[in-house]
């Protein structure tokens, strides 16, 4: 959950800094996005990195917070995964990676897709 949570204050670091008002937020963290909308035991060890991005909020007028599963949004997991290839930074997309193609169709499609099954 830590490593869901530093993802989001990173997220939201660069939004606030970028001067972006609307914003969907996706985790596959129930338990991370429970903490930042009902709060976070202050004996937590996440507690105060919760607050930070409580503070983050504050900042950005429009937000949405979504408890996606991580199977059903293959893009976000290959590029998360690809994050770590690129040099440090923001990288912005003109259009879609050509080696993420068809996970964008899967992805649009809506199909409910259990990894390790076929």
């Amino acid at each position: 959950m830590q490593a869901e949570l530093w993802g989001i204050n990173h997220g939201l670091q660069v939004t606030a800094a970028n001067n972006i008002t609307n914003i969907i937020v996706e985790s596959d963290s129930i338990s991370a996005l429970n903490f930042i909308k009902k709060g976070c035991p202050g004996s937590h060890p996440c507690a105060p990195l919760v607050a930070d991005i409580c503070m983050l909020v504050g900042r950005i007028p429009n937000i949405q917070w979504s408890h996606t599963l991580r199977e059903a949004n293959f893009v976000a997991d290959h590029l998360t995964k690809k994050g770590h290839e690129l040099p440090f930074g923001v990288h912005l997309f003109d259009a879609a990676p050509p080696d993420i193609l068809h996970m964008l169709a899967h992805d649009c499609s809506g199909i409910p897709f259990v990894r390790g099954y076929s």
